[in-house]
């Protein structure tokens, strides 16, 4: 699979479930917030 930061946070782990832990390790909402894309989620997150 491949993944870009323009792809959503939301789609990603409906794609790949495995996904979720590295969102969530990092803070990220994949549920309400999974709407955002991969790159406005670590922004906010302040991961770069």
């Amino acid at each position: 699979m491949y993944i870009s930061e323009s792809h959503t946070v939301g789609s990603t782990v409906a794609v790949d479930y495995r996904t979720a832990s590295v969102f969530q390790k990092h803070g990220i909402d994949f549920c309400c917030k999974g709407g955002q894309t991969i790159d406005d989620a670590c922004l906010k997150a302040q991961i770069r």
